[in-house]
């Protein structure tokens, strides 16, 4: 059994026994990944031979170490969400790190952060300011949403106002009695006479006086 074999077995046991991370090499999950594909290159195809056995163990142990990793990271971050941010006591304040879990890797390192972040939005979207930010904007909605009603009624108002009005003008007027109505004819006639009449206002005396002499030939 080879050297990497018996390590990744070691680290197996510390991630069993203890509720701390075991120290591992920073490229670890690189070292993981090579060690599988020189097993993959060099199985046969006998799948009882001791390449076969040994690629299998391998998986079954590299992953079990690696989710032991993860859940603990994850408790990690949540725990030290619980003890610096404080939903109902006032403003949260963060020690990170303080808390930071020991023997990350980088590609640890970030999942931790990662988790942090997210646990933080989550808390912030269920906090009281933030709830208090949400009642504020929905009262403010409700304010506009009277006073726009209202001015809307207001318009309404005078808008009744003066179709009451012109019907109370209209209902006062009075009636005229006893017009004299002429027929089409006579209205026809007479306004010719108007025109002719504002024609011989307009026109020169000689030139009316030519007229008029021709009229008594």
């Amino acid at each position: 059994m080879d050297k990497f074999f018996q390590e990744l077995r070691k680290i197996q046991k510390k991630e069993r026994g203890n509720s701390s991370l075991a120290k591992v090499d920073n490229n670890f999950y690189s070292l993981i990944y090579s060690y599988i594909n020189d097993l993959i290159d060099n199985v046969s195809d006998d799948p009882f031979s001791n390449v076969n056995y040994l690629l299998k163990d391998t998986q079954r142990i590299a992953t079990e170490i690696c989710e032991r990793r993860e859940h603990k990271i994850a408790e990690a971050a949540l725990m030290n969400i619980h003890r610096s941010y404080h939903l109902f006591k006032g403003k949260p304040e963060f020690d990170l790190l303080d808390t930071t879990p020991l023997n990350l890797t980088d590609e640890e390192e970030k999942l931790y952060y990662s988790l942090i972040d997210a646990f933080k939005n989550h808390r912030n979207n269920i906090s009281l300011d933030s709830f208090n930010k949400s009642s504020k904007k929905e009262e403010s909605a409700t304010v506009f949403n009277q006073d726009t009603s209202r001015e809307n009624s207001h318009q309404m108002d005078d808008s009744d106002d003066e179709v009451l009005n012109r019907l109370n003008e209209i209902s006062k007027g009075k009636v005229l009695e006893n017009e004299k109505s002429e027929s089409v004819e006579k209205q026809i006639i007479n306004s010719k006479i108007e025109r002719a009449k504002k024609i011989m206002l307009t026109m020169p005396l000689s030139r009316l006086t030519n007229l008029l002499m021709k009229g008594n030939q």
